[in-house]
This record gives C-alpha cells, sequence and structure tokens, in this order.
C-alpha cells in the first residue's frame, strides 16, 4: 500500500477511508498522516492509529478491486 496510498485516497475519497476507522480523526490529518507515508513509503506504523489507518486505505484499494472486477466483461463466454 505504500507506494499507492495516495491513488487510493484520490479514487476513494477520504470520506471512504474514514469510515472503517474506530475512532475520530478529521480528514486533513488523515491526509497528511497519508502523505507522510507516501513520502517516505519503507516506514512501519509507529503507533495504533497509523496502523489503523493503513488498515483502513488497504480495505479501500481490496473495495475499488473488486469494483473495477466487477465492471469489466465477462471471459470465456460466462
Amino acid at each position: 500500500m505504500s507506494y499507492s496510498i495516495c491513488n487510493v485516497l484520490r479514487e476513494a475519497g477520504i470520506k471512504d477511508i474514514v469510515r472503517w476507522l474506530p475512532f475520530e480523526a478529521g480528514g486533513e490529518e488523515i491526509k497528511n498522516r497519508l502523505r507522510n507515508k507516501m513520502i517516505r513509503p519503507t516506514t512501519i506504523p509507529q503507533t495504533w492509529e497509523d496502523l489503523i489507518i493503513e488498515h483502513a486505505v488497504a480495505r479501500e484499494a481490496i473495495r475499488l478491486g473488486f469494483q473495477h472486477h466487477k465492471s469489466l466483461p465477462g471471459r470465456c463466454g460466462v
């Protein structure tokens, strides 16, 4: 997720990421944390909140991938 984290943010939007968080956080705070992850992609989360935010982005990436997959035409005559 590190290298494409802001792509997921742009595609999903902040509201779809924040909905997965079990704590209150402002949109700008989340965006700043994700931007920091983007410029330092090999770092590991240092706080519980950072870990949960990365999980939220991963959930949205999976959801977006599934939606994209559903939009593809059927293969092999299915």
